[in-house]
């Protein structure tokens, strides 16, 4: 049982590591876009 819920987390944690890169990368495009711009 424990183990099963170490699991979900890590997939939670996995998930929202991905989210917050995918975020990070959206706002670098935007400050080089501003930089260009």
């Amino acid at each position: 049982m424990i183990f099963e819920i170490l699991c979900i987390l890590s997939v939670i944690i996995g998930q929202m590591v991905n989210i917050g890169t995918g975020i990070h990368r959206i706002e670098v495009k935007f400050v080089r876009l501003r930089e260009r711009g």
